[in-house]
């Protein structure tokens, strides 16, 4: 142990290390951690290492097994569990679109490929050997516009600017070099170092000034190739003559107190650009708003509603209007512009204006000042508040309770709140006796104790004007800190004397003994609760209850205590049926509420492992969690979070809620809900929450979106199937019964949904295109359409061609005429054909009785001869003997014609003459020859 080496926590986890991987990128060390809980970390080994990523969440829950393993090229990871083998990727750069989205992730094998666009590993990269070619993720920014040379410009002028982008890579002569201001106007651009020099729009080409502000921020991009953007930015157009709608009162000051140079021309009372050939008292130069003609310093600041107050101001700068007529005004004169009267020097008045308010009890009021001749505004900066005695003092407490300076006072002829000088005679010294409008609540309980409301008017004007309260003849304590000038008081009240009434009215006496008395009673009874629902809960709480009975109502929602078991429920609702919400119960025992029936206290609900485990970032599929006790729930709700721990960007406090869908006592079915697009999809944890409860989803994870790949076939036809292909990954989040796709506005339905691809059924209609605005639908292409939840995918476009299809009249027709025609045709064929059957079958039975006559008189004939012949054989056997020869003679005579050698012949004899050499072979001869004479085939055959 003295080799062991203490070094601080890179990342803590619960849980184990179980698994270790290393892998080197560029001289880069990055490690694959597993753990006992079955997420895989990816950590950058450097001098600070950083848990940069967490692998798939889709074996959560189960441990890693030690054996981590990468493919041959290194460029994926086995990742093993006692389930499932996981083949993950070690990086996924090319899922970043953005260069700032590949930066965030903060991932050593990723950077920018700044000429082409995208995010990459390094050797994918053409021009990673180029400074700045290639920007790391874990230690580089993207490329930005640093400054502009002018900053800014006017939107009437044009010229070529400098844009500073110090960052930028060396651009080679082949490649096209260009600026893009806005979304149209483009210049071609030259480089020289760090500098890129393009040419700006015509003011004709620079948009509009947008109300409300003096210039317009038009974006700058910079592009490669034509396509390849590498910085952007935006750079200021500003419009001087804009710069007044900022402070329309103050044209002037406006004007030259802008950040862009501005100058103001008394004279024609413009603001234009800074130029210095024009020159003058009449014109006012750029931060120079102390020179400004200009109106100031009124007096009173204070103007009462309904009387008109004159108002003195000063007047500064003013020698360019001298012997001017001028007037003043402002929007709630309801357009009416009064004279401005001179009274010697810079002072000036105005006589007043008899104003009208009755939205709130003060408002600012300004005013502008006008030259009578030219309409044009001369700066002014008067400005009054304008009050109203009446709004919120509607009686005489209240009235006497206003601010000294406003000089309220309460009219007693016009029973009202106003200005001393509209009040000269009735006003009253002294306020009328309380009056009581309402009590809250009108029912208490018997022993007392809780707060009363009483509202009403002239309740004194401070809490020590309240002398005594009584409820029902029993007193009422004043709380002296919920009191409200005139309008309220609050007091709690004490214990009903059994013996007494049970129901009165409510009297507050105020100072000098006045008092006032209720209209409504005040009613003391007794509450009983007399039954519960439901009867049953799980024992981590949350379960809203029910309770009836009789007189609930009685005193308010913030006076009521229920506890279940000794554990608080706080209350929901209140009124005839009170409604409360069940804390965690933690007693060995049950208990029971106030009374009422028994609560059973049941364990709570367990979740088990969601189906499907993998969701889609913006789909809508069912998750189940199984196991038991649900139909205890009343709320049941499934929430996706961002966590931040191993995820680039950071926390993200937003929740992506969705309440269950169906539900029964062992099954919770959820629409997964919606994320928000931009963040990582393996950093969502999903929740389940059952009132109390909340429960991780282990295990479950989410899937970027799907990527569409074009279409390899565009005619679809009405016996077809339509086959879309898909980045492989996101069958495990959707199932095909989810799925929707549709050709124009006809659906078709997802026959097959694989890993990588999508079948679908072609519709057997001719669909119509889903935009109004095209007519031809048998020619259009119709858009392919890919539903998956919530989120919509356009993946191509496809022309459907089916057969021809001839009308119905003349279908029945075309059909039916030659049908009648090969029918008439057949009856024809077959009684010719039959016809002629029965003619051969005559003539065939003629021959055949022909032919039996002869045959017979021919067996006659031959049957006479054959026995004639034999009756003649027979003769010559029976008298004179037939010789019969031996079978040597009769062969030597019938096989061998006689030799002029007579009965010496040699066939005869048998004897050859033959020389000895000879005589073997002709022996053999012989004996063959004899054998050929006994076979009875040879002898039986007929001749040749």
């Amino acid at each position: 142990m003295e080799l062991a080496l203490e070094a601080p926590a890179v990342h803590e986890r619960k849980g184990l290390l179980t698994a270790v991987a290393i892998a080197v990128e560029s001289d880069h060390t990055i490690a694959f951690l597993g753990t006992s809980t079955g997420e895989v970390y990816r950590v950058h080994l450097s001098s600070s290492p950083a848990v940069y990523g967490v692998g798939p969440r889709g074996s959560a829950g189960s441990e890693v097994n030690r054996n981590l393993f990468f493919d041959r090229t290194r460029t994926h990871l086995y990742i093993t569990t006692d389930k499932k083998i996981t083949k993950m990727p070690v990086q996924e750069c090319h899922l970043k679109t953005t260069c700032e989205a590949c930066m965030e992730q903060r991932d050593p094998y990723c950077g920018w490929c700044v000429l082409e666009g995208r995010c990459s590993r390094m050797w994918d990269c053409k021009g990673a050997e180029q400074k700045n070619g290639w920007l790391w993720s874990p230690g580089q920014q993207c490329v930005q516009i640093q400054s502009f040379n002018p900053p800014n410009i006017s939107c009437r002028r044009t010229q070529q600017v400098e844009i500073n982008v110090p960052s930028l890579p060396v651009i080679k002569e082949d490649n096209r070099l260009h600026c893009k201001f806005g979304s149209s106007f483009t210049s071609n651009a030259v480089m020289e170092g760090s500098v890129i020099t393009c040419s700006l729009p015509e003011p004709a080409q620079i948009p509009l000034t947008p109300e409300k502000q003096d210039f317009v921020a038009v974006p700058v991009q910079i592009f490669v190739d034509g396509q390849v953007e590498v910085a952007d930015g935006e750079f200021k157009f500003y419009n001087c003559s804009a710069a007044i709608r900022k402070a329309e009162n103050i044209p002037c000051m406006s004007c030259v107190s802008s950040d862009w140079g501005c100058q103001w021309n008394t004279l024609n009372h413009t603001c234009s650009d800074n130029d210095d050939s024009i020159g003058g008292a009449h014109v006012i130069k750029n931060q120079q708003a102390t020179s400004c003609p200009r109106f100031e310093s009124q007096v009173p600041s204070l103007i009462p509603v309904g009387f008109k107050t004159p108002i003195r101001f000063k007047g500064v700068n003013l020698d360019v209007y001298k012997d001017k007529e001028l007037k003043i005004g402002t929007e709630l004169m309801k357009h009416t512009e009064e004279a401005i009267v001179p009274e010697g020097g810079a002072h000036f008045r105005f006589e007043g204006y008899e104003f009208a308010y009755d939205k709130a009890q003060t408002v600012d009021v300004l005013f502008y000042v006008k030259d009578r001749d030219t309409d044009k505004k001369i700066d002014s900066t008067l400005n009054v508040t304008l009050y109203n005695c009446s709004l919120g003092r509607e009686d005489c407490s209240l009235c006497k309770n206003a601010e000294a300076q406003y000089e309220c006072v309460w009219c007693a002829r016009t029973r009202s709140c106003v200005y001393r000088e509209l009040c000269t005679t009735d006003e009253a010294s002294e306020c009328p006796s309380p009056t009581i409008t309402n009590v809250i609540p009108r029912y208490g309980p018997l022993k007392g104790g809780i707060l009363v409301t009483i509202r009403g008017s002239n309740l004194g004007i401070r809490k020590q004007d309240i002398k005594s309260i009584t409820v029902a003849g029993v007193p009422c304590a004043h709380q002296l800190d919920r009191y409200s000038v005139s309008t309220s008081v609050v007091c709690e009240v004490g214990p009903v004397d059994m013996a007494g009434p049970l129901s009165g009215m409510v009297e507050v006496e105020v100072q000098e003994g006045k008092r006032g008395a209720s209209t409504v009673h005040f009613t003391y009874r007794d509450p009983k609760p007399e039954s519960v629902q439901p009867e049953k809960g799980p024992k981590a709480g949350g379960t809203v209850i029910t309770i009836s009975g009789t007189d609930l109502d009685t005193a308010t929602k913030e006076d009521l205590n229920i506890t279940v078991g000794g554990v608080l429920c706080p209350v929901e609702t209140f009124g005839s049926q009170i409604t409360c919400k069940m804390g965690e119960y933690k007693a060995a025992k049950e208990h029971q509420h106030r009374g009422a029936p028994g609560l059973p206290v049941l364990p709570e609900p367990q979740s088990g492992g969601p189906s499907p485990q993998e969701q889609l970032r913006v789909w809508r599929e069912e998750d189940r969690g199984d196991r038991h006790g649900f139909n205890l729930i009343q709320e049941a709700s499934m929430r996706v979070l961002h966590t931040a721990e191993g995820c680039p960007g950071g926390p993200n406090l937003t929740e992506f809620v969705q309440e269950a869908l169906k539900r029964n006592d062992t099954v919770l079915e959820f629409l997964s809900p919606t994320v928000g697009s931009g963040r990582d999809s393996q950093c969502f944890e999903a929740y389940v929450y059952l009132d109390n409860v909340q429960i991780q989803l282990k295990p479950f994870a989410y899937h970027s979106d799907p990527i569409f790949y074009n279409l390899t076939k565009q005619v679809i036809t009405e016996t077809g199937i339509i086959c879309v292909n898909v980045r492989p990954g996101f069958a495990k989040a959707m199932t095909a019964k989810e799925a929707q796709a549709f050709v124009g506005d006809v659906s078709c339905q997802v026959t097959t949904l694989q890993d990588d691809k999508l079948f679908l059924e072609t519709p057997p209609t001719q669909p119509k295109s889903r935009s109004r605005q095209k007519r031809d639908t048998s020619t259009e292409p119709l858009d392919l359409l890919i539903k998956f939840g919530n989120g919509e995918w356009v993946v191509g476009s496809v022309h459907y061609e089916r057969k021809y299809e001839f009308p119905l009249a003349i279908i029945i027709p075309a059909v039916v005429i030659p049908m009648l025609l090969i029918i008439a045709i057949s009856v024809y064929c077959y009684r010719r054909k039959s016809q002629q059957a029965e003619r051969e079958y005559e003539k065939v039975k003629h021959q055949l009785e022909n032919l039996e006559e002869s045959v017979r008189d021919r067996c006659k004939k031959e049957f006479t001869d054959l026995m004639i012949e034999m009756e003649d054989h027979t003769s010559d056997l029976s008298e004179a003997r037939i010789p019969f020869l031996d079978y040597k003679t009769y062969t030597d005579r019938v096989f061998f014609l006689p030799s002029k050698d007579g009965a010496n012949d040699v066939m005869i004899t048998g004897k050859v003459d033959i020389p000895e050499a000879r005589r073997a072979v002709v022996a053999q001869a012989l004996n063959q020859f004899s054998n050929l004479l006994n076979s009875k085939t040879f002898i039986n055959a007929p001749p040749a």
